[in-house]
């Protein structure tokens, strides 16, 4: 059983909001078997991080997936997909990271390519500031 870990950034000077940075997954989308975990962590990059915030998680075939892929998720309660989640992560220790629980692919999960949408919120202002990226990665089934 593998851990991928998602990083990803809140950029510096983007107090309204904007897409999140960083290397995601790496330069190539790993290949999941069952069992293996999807861990994300977001660095917050300016000054004065919040001592929380919400994560947003979206699961969905990617626009590449083939016909012949039938799971919405490779992430499963019970006998049920897991396609939305919604977190909070407190800040680090450094006060800087916000790492958020895992994400275990399901045993027997079938093969399929997915994006996971991360959407992180700082819930501070009024209305709040929200970043967006939306990373791949496969299953291999079996």
């Amino acid at each position: 059983m593998a851990t991928y870990t998602c990083n990803l950034a809140i950029p510096a000077n983007t107090n309204a909001g904007g897409r999140l940075q960083g290397a995601g997954f790496g330069a190539v989308a790993p290949r999941l078997n069952g069992g293996d975990r999807l861990e994300v962590v977001v660095t917050w990059a300016g000054s004065n991080p919040p001592d929380s915030v919400n994560g947003y998680f979206i699961c969905a075939p990617t626009q590449s997936a083939g016909s012949n892929q039938c799971a919405p998720s490779p992430f499963m309660n019970g006998n049920n997909y897991v396609c939305y989640t919604r977190l909070l992560a407190k800040k680090s220790a450094s006060g800087q990271q916000y790492p958020f629980g895992s994400f275990t692919v399901s045993t027997g999960a079938s093969a399929g390519a997915y994006e996971l949408t991360i959407v992180i919120e700082d819930t501070r202002t009024t209305p709040s500031a929200q970043w967006s990226e939306d990373p791949e990665f496969e299953t291999t089934g079996g």
